[in-house]
């Protein structure tokens, strides 16, 4: 789910944070045994016995690379293949420390097709400048560069099953707080993100799934955003995800989810999404070309506020966006 878009509209969403975090992996093994040439005779010995033979080494290390691009729907229809593109993307290390668990670190960072200026200065497109928020870049006005800040991730891939479900596998993410980056901006402590999920094969063709994740937002007394000071904000969002697998490398997926914030947790009042109050929908397919995963899909998303009964806004131009995310693995 994106940390970029506003209304709670983040992309790095569930299915993909949760199921898409891949990695670049390539190391060279070496055979212990020398197999016998092709048409050799029956009778020839290799020189090394299977008793004596090797496994190959574990792959422990590997880099990973991803792009998450979005254009937003109405600047779409308005401007077709001229609308804005916006991306948050990453390049990283990771080093595998057992057969459980992983860690990685990445450098993030967001690329935009527009910079500030000229966002600002077509006046025909206020809306998509409000829906994608200021880039804000560490580089001037005139770049479509910025830095986000880099993260620490730590996967466990544990034994524990329960209601049925596959084994559960947990994840962490730690957001370091650099000059010029967003939670740089707001001088805070950066953000801590926790994760798991259950996962259910109905049968081959279709795959249910229920994730959940919570982001802690840790603001500080030097806080420029007066609105929420110091007060750090807890973000939680839960939702399913259905998908139908055509193949081995084709499937489709629908997931809706709840994404609310609040400061009231740190009066004791989890419930109440004093921040913002987010239904998000997205469909989409993952399509898989050898080490790639590419995932085109549409998103939408509806706000409830204080004062409505329930969430409006879904489909509408200003709310949704096309989304195109391309994740490798070699």
């Amino acid at each position: 789910m994106n940390e970029t878009k506003k209304k709670g509209s983040s992309m790095n969403k569930l299915l993909i944070g949760l199921a898409l975090t891949v990695s670049f992996a390539a190391q060279a093994q070496e055979s212990s045994s020398a197999l016998p040439a092709a048409g050799a005779p029956t009778t020839q010995t290799s020189t090394t016995t299977v008793a004596d033979a090797k496994p190959a080494a574990a792959k422990k290390w590997g880099a990973s690379a991803g792009l998450q691009a979005w254009a937003h729907q109405a600047d779409v229809r308005k401007n077709g293949g001229g609308a804005v593109i916006d991306s948050l993307n990453y390049v990283g290390l990771s080093n595998k420390l057992t057969d459980k668990i992983k860690v990685e670190a990445r450098h993030n960072f967001q690329l935009r097709t527009k910079n500030d200026e000229q966002l600002a200065a077509d006046a025909d497109n206020a809306a998509t400048a409000e829906y994608l928020g200021a880039l804000n870049s560490d580089n001037g006005e005139e770049s479509t560069y910025r830095t986000f800040e880099p993260t620490l991730h730590a996967s466990y891939k544990s034994d524990l099953a329960i209601l049925g479900a596959a084994p559960m596998s947990f994840g962490a993410r730690y957001y370091i707080p650099i000059e010029g980056s967003p939670e740089g901006d707001k001088h805070s402590n950066g953000i801590l993100r926790l994760q798991t999920s259950l996962s259910w094969d109905l049968n081959p063709k279709i795959n249910i799934e229920m994730a959940g994740q919570t982001r802690l937002y840790m603001n500080t007394a030097s806080n420029p955003k007066a609105a929420v000071g110091s007060d750090s904000v807890l973000r939680y969002i839960v939702g399913p995800a259905v998908t139908y697998n055509f193949n081995d490398t084709l499937n489709a997926y629908y997931t809706p989810y709840l994404d609310m914030r609040t400061t009231g947790h740190q009066r004791g009042n989890f419930t109440k999404a004093d921040v913002t109050n987010t239904l998000a929908q997205e469909v989409g397919l993952n399509i898989t070309v050898g080490p790639v995963t590419i995932n085109p899909a549409y998103f939408t998303v509806a706000t409830r506020s204080a004062d409505t009964e329930g969430y409006k806004g879904a489909g509408e131009d200003e709310n949704s966006e096309i989304d195109l995310n391309i994740i490798g693995s070699f």
